[in-house]
C-alpha cells in the first residue's frame, strides 16, 4: 500500500490544527479548548500508524503490533512482542515518513530509510523471519 496519501492527510490535519491555536491565541478564532482526541500523537496513531499496522497484518498474516517511542512521531512495530522496525515522522509537516529496520538484538541494521510502501517492510520482514529460522 502507497502510504503518500495518508502522510499528506496527517500534514493537512496537523496544520490545520496548528492554525486553529494560532487563531485563537491572536484572539480571530472564538476560544475552544482543543479536544484530547485531537492532539498530535493520536492523529498520528490513527491516520498514520493504525492503517500501516493493519495492512502488514493482512499482508503478512503476522500478528503486528505498535509501541509508542519516547519522542512524539517514533513506533517501534512489533512482531511476537520483539521490535524489528522503528517508524517516524521527524518533521510533521514535512509529509515523510522514515524507517529504521532493526536485527534481531533490536540494534539498527540499515540507515534509515523513506518509507513510500508498505511493501518496503513486507520485503525486510521476509528476510527477518528467514535470519531468525537459520
Amino acid at each position: 500500500m502507497n502510504i503518500q496519501h495518508l502522510i499528506r492527510r496527517i500534514s493537512n490535519l496537523i496544520t490545520n490544527r496548528e492554525r486553529e491555536i494560532r487563531k485563537q491565541r491572536l484572539g480571530i478564532a472564538p476560544f475552544n479548548p482543543v479536544p484530547s482526541g485531537n492532539n498530535v500523537q493520536y492523529l498520528i496513531q490513527t491516520n498514520v500508524i493504525e492503517p500501516i499496522v493493519r495492512e502488514l497484518c493482512s499482508t503478512t498474516k503476522e500478528n503486528i503490533t505498535y509501541q509508542v517511542g519516547l519522542a512524539t512521531g517514533y513506533y517501534k512495530l512489533l512482531i511476537n512482542g520483539k521490535s524489528f522496525v522503528i517508524v517516524y515522522i521527524p518533521n510533521l509537516t514535512a509529509s515523510k515518513v522514515y524507517v529504521k529496520f532493526l536485527n534481531h538484538n533490536e540494534r539498527q541494521c540499515a540507515k534509515s530509510v523513506p518509507l513510500i510502501d508498505t511493501n518496503q517492510i513486507v520485503d525486510y520482514l521476509e528476510t527477518y523471519n528467514n535470519s531468525c529460522d537459520k
